[in-house]
């Protein structure tokens, strides 16, 4: 029984290793003036971000902040910084989930 275990336990081993981490998506705001950030994905619905910690310049969250369960094929995504006047948004990206 022990030697079947450690087979299983190896085996097992490599394909949870192989696991994925969630996509980042990354830009850079100097953080002036700034009230929140907003995500659009398909010219839909904005999705509020709050203000993510900077590092320095650079924000970041997971994709799954701006998309929630994203299906399968080619998406336009935009990141809107908002302050308490309006929002000006960056230019799309493309991602594609496959």
């Amino acid at each position: 029984m022990k030697r079947w275990l450690v087979l299983l336990f190896l085996l097992v081993l490599p394909i949870v290793g192989l696991a994925q981490a969630t996509p980042k998506i990354y830009w850079e705001h100097d953080g002036v003036g700034l009230a929140r950030f907003e995500c659009v994905v398909d010219s839909g619905t904005p999705t509020n971000l709050g203000l993510p910690t900077p590092s320095g310049t650079t924000y970041s969250v997971d994709i799954t902040a701006c998309t929630g369960v994203m299906t399968n094929g080619q998406h336009t995504l935009v990141i809107r910084a908002c302050n308490v006047t309006g929002c000006t948004a960056a230019a799309s990206i493309t991602v594609v989930k496959l």
